[in-house]
């Protein structure tokens, strides 16, 4: 449960959490939850279901519909059930894209309307619309599906290697490239003092723990966590800008989930810059909810979860504390 003061707090509107992605068929939409704004044309077409994002209240946010043709599968359009607002509207494409990166298919198709908030909104997810009012996301085959992540293992990192290995440091400088709120490089003093904070035992933190995935000699994924008294912080997640979109950034926060809960502790949490779309859809899809102003916890289960792919990484600054994320497929 939210805290009351949040409950109506601006923040919290705008970042309603997505509570469940369901698929129907034709039919099933039919009987049961057939929106107004959908067609008996529609809702008899052979090759259409929707796809069902709620979030609190009645009724669900949005439906998108879905066609499955020839091992293409078409996204859209979107059809709104209540007015919702741009970050709403990010969100809600988020979690649709998310949810189509886990399908078997040659490639996604996203159909807009040319020059409609959907298709602003997929240009500024990194979407190119086309002059045909559909955007071709990049293929996907069968063969990328849950399997294809255990091409690369999440594998822990020695602090001496942190602190030593240049490599490391090329990462993190790597994975700040096009992120919200850093779209210069990150200087590099300020990432030597980045690794040198985490490698430092400190009064109330133990040194960091960092997980990192992709081969030995070229990792392109990495993440971060200090505990602080009983509770692991997420400080610092990024993927390298040509491996974003594809399912790592998840990766890597099952990883740590699993850590918190192997290892005892009371909570897992992380501060998220609130402009950062990709950011929140990827933790709002892993279970975690607002605990405190820009700050969320996870609230699921603390068990291991099997991977699956998602959106980009993301990069957030706390301000309190120097924390920092880095995107698994920024803006």
């Amino acid at each position: 449960m939210l805290p009351h003061s949040l409950e109506n707090d601006p923040i919290f509107e705008a970042i309603s959490p997505v509570t469940s992605v369901r698929l129907l068929d034709q039919y099933g939409a039919a009987r049961s939850d057939s929106p107004p704004a959908i067609s008996p044309k529609t809702l008899r077409s052979p090759i259409s279901s929707y796809l069902v994002i709620d979030h609190p209240g009645p009724p669900p946010a949005a439906i998108f519909v879905l066609r499955r043709r020839d091992g293409m599968l078409g996204l859209g359009p979107l059809i709104e059930q209540r007015p919702i607002d741009e970050r709403m509207r990010a969100l809600l494409w988020t979690a649709a894209l998310d949810w189509a990166y886990t399908q078997p298919c040659t490639a996604i198709q996203i159909f807009t309307e040319a020059g409609s908030p959907d298709a602003h909104c997929l240009e500024s997810l990194g979407q190119r619309a086309t002059t045909e009012v559909l955007a071709l996301h990049r293929p996907v085959t069968a063969d990328e599906a849950v399997p294809w992540l255990q091409s690369h293992d999440c594998r822990p990192l020695p602090l001496d290697q942190l602190r030593t290995d240049g490599t490391i440091t090329s990462l993190i400088a790597e994975t700040f490239e096009g992120t919200l709120d850093l779209p210069e490089a990150l200087p590099w003093r300020d990432i030597r003092n980045l690794v040198d904070e985490w490698t430092t035992d400190s009064a109330d933190q133990l040194p960091a723990e960092v997980w990192m995935t992709g081969p030995p000699e070229r990792p392109f994924g990495l993440i971060v966590t200090r505990h602080r008294e009983s509770v692991r912080l997420i400080e610092y997640m990024g993927i390298a800008r040509d491996y974003r979109r594809q399912g790592w950034g998840r990766r890597l926060l099952e990883t740590v989930v699993s850590e918190t809960a192997l290892h005892g502790d009371q909570g897992l949490e992380v501060h998220v810059d609130i402009r950062n779309t990709p950011a929140l859809a990827l933790y709002l899809g892993m279970e975690f909810r607002i605990q405190r102003r820009a700050w969320l916890a996870f609230q699921g289960h603390l068990a291991n979860t099997q991977p699956t792919p998602s959106d980009p990484l993301l990069k957030t600054h706390d301000k309190q504390t120097p924390t920092t994320h880095g995107p698994d497929g920024g803006p």
